[in-house]
């Protein structure tokens, strides 16, 4: 079918003799998705065979190589070539000796074939991720020293990425694309297909087509209108593919349409409906025809899309090729319907497969309130395990399971990923559908980003290798297009399927808008506060006094508790109003829900918290203090009102200029910072260096002083900020490099606590008759009060006394004893009462105490000096100012003053925020932060020295079990920082390490650990080579859509308004709402956005 060996060699030839010549160096080529062993065999450098296993490579890289170099090189041969694997292992040796050239088969993008060690590619493909036995593990260890991921396709073909990354001027390739796609207009049912943004497909048609393998007619399929927005460089491998077929219209490009199908099962979908909800038709929904080429709206009725879901979950059942299903509907559409029957069906009507619907929702709350909701419709099938549930309940839940008794299970992303085999959860269950419901939680980055959304997607490529099921999406909203594309976002990072695509209709006609513009009027401070508490108040006077049920939203809680103490000098106003805030307690929260939804209490203040799962009909206004996020955040809270089809809703803003300060100061807070990616990095860097493995486990402690936030409502997120760092690590590098330089999981629960122990201690821990569950570690020295250091084993405990709370529960009980709502037993609450438990502080210093101290001295003199400069000069400073400074009076590289001056900053702030001494003070100016140096900044430096001088000469209570680091033992250091002070020695040991001091970490403390599998350390160390130059794609994109709904929310609460009368006004207002919102969805922008997005801004550093 194609005569690619000879095309393929031609062009190697071609490019061979138009690159291998050159005036200083002999030419090496290395090859990437080429095989130049038979064509060129006397060219080889390497005496060995290019099939050699890997080991033999290791080998003979660090023993022989040079001696080919030497014997190779002064001959008369003007190029040679070697293969990757050889050049990956002795790269720098190469380098000096060779003009290196890559010669590039751009048949392939960033995957290339794997033609030998395919044991090895098997394991490292099945086994990714999991801690393994040594002998695997060092299996495994061996590939990776020169892959960086590995994909295998459904023909278990392999495929490898490579660890390099060739400069423009270096890379060579061999094809030159020529445009000659067609485009074809319908889906021939005779031809084979292919889904064209799959890469794991496309490799598989490649390696037919080069195999020649005959085909009558071949279809590439895509839902991208624009082919010039498909990924991987896919349209001009296509374009090279059709280069090598001889006949060129065996091989086209299907876009594909919305297709509408008639009904399959619709008796027994209506009989569900009318058995456990009583209805006797289903609803249409608005769903846009087809979002690529108009905004025209059709009826879908729910039961298409029921049969959508379900007559793929049949040919997922059946091992046939299926498709995956994203749905977005306003709130209120009845989602969970259009998954609740095609889970009852598959159930029923699949009695030997005995299909289970997996579920996954964001909130405990929401999986309760479902699971209760299907019980009262008489439908006793469904359950929830979550981490509030006992392992008596538990258990229970998974025999029912394993027994058939529950086909529908709730669960969050954590809880399903704790299970590393989900066959200890579902038995030998097959998975019928696999639900996600909120799922544009997927892509919200920021403050309320669930980092454990984004791992799921991996978990899920895992599932999906043992069992065949289709993923089903549910959000109320998602940005079909443009820079924000959600569905994309969504799409990729769950590996969704070519899915079926039903978009709702953005416009709601039944909001009103009533925005006032107030911008005008220049307020500030305590007349800005002033001003908006009357506005709000006099607003809830008008909506009370028309029997309106009425919902307030604010940015902060701060914010939230001020106007509700504001409103007690208005009792008729006060005392029909309830609050809902996260902190809030349970009890209280549901009180106000009740009181609202009942109207007893017909205004609620609120925060975002008060959003997923709210179901009331009858809302008729949501008022805004201010935005409470971004305008996908707005436009869902405002979908909040008038959910009775017979109500109108309306929409209140009264706008200024301030407004938009509690969300820029929030996205200031919540973002994640160029430097403390870099940060990460340098960290891991060290740890591997140290630990000499790629299996690592890091505690978030070990990160503290990079990622806390000083200035931070709530700080209790660290281990959340590490995971989105990893992850925007991870998913960058696979951008640029087809591969991340590591690949980071999560573990969550740890079982074992240290405690001080001396003799006293040990005799009333064999009085309690609990000896047996500690065991020692660690003998003390230069001790004041305990001589030891123990382990004690509390999932053991909690297995042996507990099983009837969850293990989360159970740990609260154990630290907080003395609370009064304690649910352990007298005696085991004095028991835990007198424990003492601890954390290690270790520590391996790259110098001798004496002179870590002294150069630790040194470097705080050199930041007094400076200090001194700007408090003398009353002189604002930024990071940029001192990096400068470190650099020329330390006399280090740019890049690691730079490092240094984010860490110092960091570190002053973190440590000041836990004591009185206050050294330097933030300022917002614009668009950068700056710091005013405070008069008593010297007695905070003059503490840091103590500290570090505690650290280095006294080290009391010093463990004597590691001869390699010293470990010092403290009481418990917190993760929750509103649960203690600050640990200052962390802060410390930060700083040291910041200075190439040290390398620390935590040991046992109750952050949650997480597995990293180092792959290769190139791209790091590429990035740290030239900081400067680093950019992090995830994190310009983050940066993107903040100023994105900045100028949004700006242009649509300042458009001019138009209309003869008030009715006229707000008419024509809504309309030109709606009209830019839905283009906004669409990826289209106001020209004056377009502005706000684009224009010149300080850097995200």
């Amino acid at each position: 079918m194609s005569d690619y060996k000879e095309i393929l060699t031609k062009k190697i030839t071609e490019s061979i003799n138009q690159n291998g010549s050159s005036a200083s160096k002999k030419t090496l080529f290395i090859p990437m998705g080429i095989d130049l062993s038979s064509e060129y065999p006397e060219n080889n450098l390497s005496s060995l065979n290019s099939d050699s296993p890997l080991l033999e490579i290791v080998e003979y890289t660090e023993t022989r190589i040079q001696q080919d170099i030497v014997s190779n090189y002064s001959d008369n041969r003007s190029w040679m070539w070697l293969s990757y694997e050889v050049y990956s292992q002795c790269r720098k040796i190469i380098d000096g000796f060779f003009e290196v050239k890559f010669l590039k088969n751009n048949l392939y993008y960033n995957f290339y074939p794997l033609n030998q060690n395919f044991d090895l590619a098997e394991l490292a493909y099945e086994k990714d991720g999991e801690e393994l036995e040594d002998e695997q593990q060092s299996k495994l260890d061996l590939f990776y020293r020169f892959y960086g991921s590995v994909l295998r396709t459904d023909a278990r073909r392999y495929f490898v990425s490579y660890q390099v990354e060739p400069s423009d001027d270096q890379l060579v390739e061999i094809f030159t694309p020529q445009p000659n796609i067609g485009l074809l207009e319908d889906i021939s049912d005779s031809a084979k297909h292919v889904e064209l943004e799959s890469e794991t497909d496309f490799l598989d048609l490649t390696a037919d087509i080069l195999e020649g393998k005959s085909f009558d007619h071949i279809q590439l399929l895509t839902e991208t209108q624009n082919l010039n927005n498909i990924p991987d460089k896919l349209l001009e491998r296509v374009e090279i593919l059709l280069d090598l077929i001889p006949t060129k219209n065996l091989l086209g490009v299907v876009v594909v349409k919305p297709e509408q199908k008639p009904i399959q099962h619709s008796k027994e979908y209506h009989r569900i409906l009318s058995e456990y909800w009583g209805y006797l038709s289903f609803r249409d929904l608005q769903i846009y025809k087809d979002i690529h080429k108009s905004k025209e709206i059709i009826n879908v009725s729910q039961e298409a899309i029921i049969d959508s879901i379900v007559s793929q979950a049949e040919q997922a059942l059946k091992c046939e090729s299926y498709r995956d299903v994203f749905v977005t509907s306003p709130t209120g559409a009845g989602k969970s319907i259009m998954f609740q029957i095609p889970a009852i069906y598959m159930a029923e009507n699949y009695t030997d497969e005995k299909p289970l619907t997996l579920v996954i929702s964001p909130l405990i709350s929401l999986m309760q309130d479902q699971v209760a909701g299907m019980q009262k419709k008489q439908y006793n099938k469904a359950a929830t395990i979550n981490s509030n549930l006992s392992i008596i309940d538990k258990n229970r839940i998974v025999n029912q399971i394993k027994n058939g008794e529950i086909d529908i299970l709730y669960l969050s992303t954590e809880t399903l990923q704790n299970r590393s085999n989900i066959s200890d959860l579902i038995g030998d269950r097959k998975i019928g559908l696999f639900i996600v419901d909120e799922a544009h939680i997927v892509t919200t980055w920021g403050k309320s980003f669930r980092a454990d959304y984004w791992y799921m997607g991996i978990y899920l490529q895992k599932l999906r290798q043992k069992y065949s099921f289709p993923i089903v999406t549910f959000t109320a909203t998602a940005i079909y297009a443009g820079v924000e594309n959600m569905y994309a976002e969504i799409r990729t990072s769950l590996n969704m399927v070519r899915p079926i695509t039903y978009f709702g209709k953005v416009k709601r006609n039944d909001i009103y808008m009533e925005v006032f513009d107030e911008s005008h009027e220049d307020l500030k401070g305590k007349d800005y506060l002033t001003t908006k508490y009357n506005l709000v108040l006099s607003r809830l006077k008008l909506f009370s006094k028309n029997n309106m049920k009425t919902l307030v939203y604010f940015p902060t809680v701060k914010t939230l508790l001020a106007v509700h103490s504001f409103l007690k000098q208005s009792p008729e106003i006060y005392d029909q109003t309830s609050v809902y805030y996260g902190p809030l307690n349970k009890e209280l929260k549901e009180e106000a829900y009740q009181d609202f939804r009942s109207g007893k209490k017909p205004i609620m203040l609120a925060t975002k918290a008060f959003g997923m799962g709210i179901d009331i009909s009858d809302i008729q206004n949501v008022y805004h203090y201010a935005p409470t996020g971004d305008l996908l955040d707005y436009i869902q809270e405002i979908g909040r009102v008038a959910r009775d089809e017979k109500l109108n809703g309306y929409a209140w803003v009264d706008y200024f200029k301030n407004d938009l300060f509690e969300i820029q100061r929030m996205h200031g807070m919540s973002a994640i910072r160029k430097y403390q990616i870099l940060a990460v990095m340098e960290k891991i860097r060290k740890i591997y260096r140290t630990k000499k493995t790629r299996n690592l486990i890091i505690n978030a402690d070990d990160f503290r002083y990079l990622l806390q936030n000083a200035n931070a409502e709530d700080d209790s997120s660290i281990d959340n900020r590490l995971k989105i760092i990893l992850l925007m690590i991870e998913k960058d590098f696979e951008q640029k490099f087809g591969y991340s330089a590591f690949y980071a999981r999560p573990r969550q629960y740890f079982g074992k606590e240290l405690v001080f122990g001396n003799k006293e201690q040990r005799e009333l821990w064999k009085e309690y008759g609990y000896d047996r569950y500690l065991s020692r570690v660690d003998t003390l020295i230069n001790y004041y009060k305990y001589d030891s250091v123990y382990a004690f084993n509390l999932v053991a405990f909690w297995e042996d006394r507990y099983k009837n709370i969850s293990y989360p529960q159970f740990k609260y009980f154990v630290f907080t004893s003395a609370s009064l709502d304690n649910k352990l037993s007298q005696t085991d609450r004095e028991f835990f009462g007198q424990l003492n438990f601890c954390s290690g502080l270790k520590y391996k210093l790259t110098v001798s105490s004496s002179q870590a101290l002294a150069d630790f001295k040194k470097n705080l003199k050199v930041l007094d000096d400076f200090l001194m400069q700007c408090q003398i000069g009353r002189k604002y400073f930024n990071r940029k100012m001192l990096a400068s400074f470190l650099q020329k009076k330390l006399g280090i590289e740019s890049s690691k003053a730079s490092r240094l001056s984010d860490s110092i900053i960091n570190n002053l702030l973190q440590y000041q925020d836990s004591r009185q001494i206050k050294a330097i003070m933030e300022k917002p100016r614009g668009k950068q932060m700056k710091y005013s140096v405070l008069l008593n900044y010297d007695q905070l430096l003059d503490r840091l020295e103590s500290v570090a001088r505690n650290l280095l000469i006294k080290r009391f209570n010093q463990g004597t079990a590691d001869e390699e680091s010293v470990v010092l033992y403290r009481r418990r250091i917190f993760a929750n920082s509103k649960t203690r002070e600050a640990n200052t020695e962390v802060i410390v040991l930060g700083l040291m390490e910041s200075f190439g001091l040290c390398s620390y970490e935590v040991i046992s403390s109750d952050s949650p650990e997480i597995y990293i599998r180092v792959n290769s350390m190139y791209p790091i160390e590429r990035a740290l080579e030239d900081p400067d130059k680093y950019q992090n794609q995830l994190l310009s994109d983050v940066a993107k859509k903040y100023y994105i709904s900045v100028g949004m929310f700006k242009y649509l609460f300042t458009m001019p308004k138009h209309g003869n009368n008030e009715l006229e006004i707000v008419t024509n207002y809504t309309n030109e709402f709606w009209d830019i919102v839905e283009d906004y969805f669409f990826g289209k922008f106001p020209a004056a956005v377009e502005k706000e997005i684009y224009q010149p801004r300080g850097s995200t550093h």
